[in-house]
């Protein structure tokens, strides 16, 4: 039923990481994450994954970064190089839900965050997003290799 399909997305969710580093990929950004899951998740869900949509919302629109109709799950990807970059990636989805909260098509939020080293926890993302009654979102932190590129000087 649904519910085993939503399992079963959670899990694919939690294996960023792995994912990642099986494709040899090093992220420095969010945008390498997003590419590598993009490619993943459409090769799993097909016609039923989309990309760039918005969600109407009553303050302001949200665009998610992908998601699955059948499931009503939209996912959004943080990456994290840093403890404040972590602190700033949950304020930043706290943001993010306060326009949308009620969506007839969407009803689950996943918020994948890549963490370049163990910068929080994803029992930190829970707490502070049962704090802010976030209660549709489902933040999944993972941990893998990355480093944002250094600018030359």
């Amino acid at each position: 039923g649904q519910m085993a399909n939503v399992a079963w997305l959670e899990k694919l969710l939690e294996r960023t990481a792995y994912i990642l580093e099986s494709r040899k990929v090093v992220p420095e950004k969010e945008v390498h994450v997003q590419k590598v899951m993009d490619e993943y998740l459409e090769v799993i869900y097909g016609a039923d994954y989309r990309r760039q949509f918005v969600i109407p919302g009553v303050a302001k629109n949200f665009k998610p970064d992908s998601g699955v109709i059948s499931l009503e799950a939209a996912i959004e990807f943080k990456y994290v190089n840093s403890r404040t970059e972590f602190k700033t990636a949950i304020s930043g989805l706290f943001e993010d839900s306060r326009g949308y909260k009620a969506s007839r098509d969407w009803t689950r939020f996943y918020s994948v965050v890549y963490m370049t080293g163990a910068y929080g926890t994803a029992e930190q993302a829970i707490a502070a997003f049962e704090a802010a009654d976030m209660v549709d979102w489902k933040p999944i932190v993972v941990t893998g290799k990355g480093g944002r590129k250094q600018r030359a000087e």
